[in-house]
């Protein structure tokens, strides 16, 4: 599977500045050059939800209710790249479950020109994207904190997946959630929403 250019990466997503820590930002990007089907898989593989939405999109809307999280609470530093490092990678399971066309045994979904293994598999996104993160080389004094966040920003909707219990693991499962939320108006919050 060829890399996707790192100069692209950062064009498409460029919040990935916002992680300050060089060794932990070179981490995410090298990921996300790894799986380059991440960024443009959609966000609702059946376009039940996030209708028209890809994965870049969704991120990104995340990524600002992360920032505004972090100046209301006044997080700085390292906790603040994990966040944004955690959020930018929250989805990062589906690369295990959602290929671009028609997969051969796979669900076929023409709204959106993508397949997906299963329902179950796509359940398990925040397991895969936790054992992605755990096997990747995300430096070890991150690699839990954002993992965990990862494998417990789903349990809200799916009851399969250990519930958040640090602050940070609740930020990133809420982020997700609000940001999956059509019409919904943040005060004091500039979102550009896409749909």
């Amino acid at each position: 599977m060829p890399k996707t250019p790192k100069i692209e990466i950062f064009r498409r997503l460029p919040e990935l500045s916002w992680i300050i820590d060089k060794d932990l930002r070179h981490s995410v990007l090298e990921l996300l050059a790894k799986y380059p089907s991440y960024l443009d898989q959609p966000s609702s593989v059946t376009a039940k939800h996030h209708k028209g939405e890809n994965r870049c999109q969704h991120v990104r809307m995340a990524l600002r209710i992360i920032q505004w999280i972090c100046e209301e609470f006044n997080i700085t530093g390292i906790r603040r790249d994990r966040l944004i490092a955690a959020m930018i990678l929250h989805d990062i399971g589906y690369v295990k479950s959602l290929r671009k066309g028609e997969v051969k045994g796979w669900t076929y979904y023409p709204q959106t020109g993508w397949s997906s293994k299963s329902r179950e598999d796509n359940v398990n996104h925040p397991v895969h994207g936790f054992n992605i993160v755990i096997s990747s080389d995300i430096p070890n004094g991150h690699k839990i904190e954002i993992a965990n966040m990862i494998l417990k920003h789903m349990s809200h909707w799916y009851g399969g997946t250990p519930l958040p219990e640090t602050d940070d693991e609740k930020f990133i499962a809420i982020a997700d959630y609000l940001s999956s939320r059509k019409g919904l108006v943040l005060v004091g919050l500039e979102v550009e929403d896409w749909r």
